[in-house]
């Protein structure tokens, strides 16, 4: 058995004790767009998951406050959100402050637009119940208004559609290599992973140009853009330890 970190938001780590068991992350290198998801699950493609396999287990690294000179070791913004003070980002926590363990239960891949409802569910997605009827969470609109559930939507996948978008969609730093030990690493690309490159181009309608030979993807922060729709991810099942 084998320990791998794994990275989550708050609403995320709220969600684990509840109705989340189920986590999708994107596969890198991205296997070649031709190439059926049955094909790469049967490990002909002799991929591995760098998150584990069954029977392994993911130490959650969540938003945290070191706190060292109380007896408390660190706050969690998932569940001291109104701590006043600085927050440290996920990335940072050190193993010995993770407080949730989960073991690995399953592992395979498919592309993302694959996900059915239960499985959106299962990815923890937020119920907003109104007149005893079921929306779900619309987590590219930010409100706290009571009358929120109008942007809500009534399927769990469209609810997550809007979650993996509100990750995913916006164009991410691609780094290199430092050019000394230690040095910092250079930005040279910006990517991107969204729902459907549809998704994409509303977003952003200025960094695409459609013609004749189809979307052409143009520099963002005057680095190459790449796109990457529907891509394939990994879905890994789990359950606390």
């Amino acid at each position: 058995m084998t320990s791998h970190p794994i990275l989550f938001q708050s609403t995320m780590v709220r969600a684990i004790p509840n109705t989340k068991d189920q986590t999708r992350r994107i596969v890198k290198p991205q296997p070649h767009a031709s190439i059926p998801a049955w094909l790469i699950d049967t490990h002909e493609m002799a991929l591995e998951c760098p998150y584990g396999q069954p029977g392994d287990e993911l130490w959650v690294k969540e938003t945290f406050m070191p706190m060292p000179h109380l007896n408390a070791k660190a706050f969690y913004r998932a569940s001291d959100p109104l701590v006043g003070g600085k927050w440290t980002p996920s990335i940072f926590m050190p193993r010995e402050l993770s407080r949730i363990t989960l073991s690995i239960t399953a592992v395979r891949v498919e592309r993302l637009d694959a996900i059915t409802a239960p499985d959106a569910i299962a990815e923890g997605i937020q119920p907003i119940t109104f007149q005893d009827e079921t929306f779900w969470e619309n987590y590219l609109f930010k409100s706290h208004r009571p009358d929120h559930y109008l942007k809500a939507f009534s399927s769990p996948i469209d609810s997550y559609r809007s979650l993996w978008n509100s990750i995913h969609l916006k164009p991410k730093p691609v780094y290199g290599r430092a050019e000394k030990a230690g040095g910092r690493r250079p930005i040279i690309g910006y990517i991107s992973h969204p729902w459907n490159l549809t998704d994409f181009e509303r977003a952003y309608p200025k960094a695409v140009i459609n013609n004749h030979r189809g979307p052409i993807p143009q520099t963002w922060r005057g680095y190459q853009l790449t796109i990457i729709p529907n891509p394939y991810v990994w879905v890994i099942s789990f359950q606390p330890v």
